[in-house]
Parts: structure tokens; C-alpha cells; sequence
């Protein structure tokens, strides 16, 4: 039996400047508790989230792209054991609501 992983790539557009989402970022995958393999500040983020009873962890390597003073873009590449069926998208989603709501 083979071991797979699953790839999903996407981007999010942040109307915010780029050390802005960065910090804030970190600070949320904190609060969540999940691991942060790699850090390059303000521009790379490396993490995983938990794993739980229903689905594997999730690695996550985030760029922080400047488009000017007041927008980044996020350059979000997940990788999963398992078929993701947009989990990952979501995930980011929840972290960008939870900051700017």
C-alpha cells in the first residue's frame, strides 16, 4: 500500500501591509497551537496544524507578497495525507476572518 500527499495551491489577497498580516498570522497559529517549522519575518511561513479525529495534519508554507503599502498576497501551498476537499482554503479563510473581523 502507497503513501500519498495531496498538493493544493492558491492565493488570498490581504488589504493590509505585509509586517501587518505577517505578525498577526504568527499570532494566530499560536493561539491555535499549531507548530511552526520555519519563519522568515515577513516574508515565509512554515506550519502544521493539529492533528484530530477525523482527518491528518495539514502542512502549510504561507509567502507574504508586498503588492504595495496596503495589500499582501498570500502564496498558500498545503500538503495532506489525505484528499483535502478544500479544507486547507478554509482553514486560511477562518485565520484571515479571525484577524480582520
Amino acid at each position: 500500500m502507497g503513501f500519498f500527499n495531496f498538493r493544493n495551491n492558491f492565493e488570498i489577497l490581504v488589504e493590509h501591509p505585509q509586517a501587518e498580516v505577517y505578525k498577526k498570522f504568527v499570532a494566530q497559529i499560536r493561539k491555535r497551537g499549531w507548530t511552526i517549522a520555519e519563519a522568515e519575518q515577513p516574508t515565509k511561513l512554515v506550519f502544521q496544524s493539529k492533528v484530530s479525529l477525523f482527518s491528518w495534519p495539514i502542512d502549510f508554507g504561507v509567502c507574504f507578497e508586498a503588492t504595495d503599502t496596503n495589500e499582501t498576497i498570500l502564496v498558500v501551498e498545503s500538503v495532506s495525507g489525505n484528499l483535502d476537499l478544500g479544507r486547507s482554503k478554509g482553514m486560511i479563510n477562518d485565520i484571515i476572518n479571525d484577524i480582520y473581523k
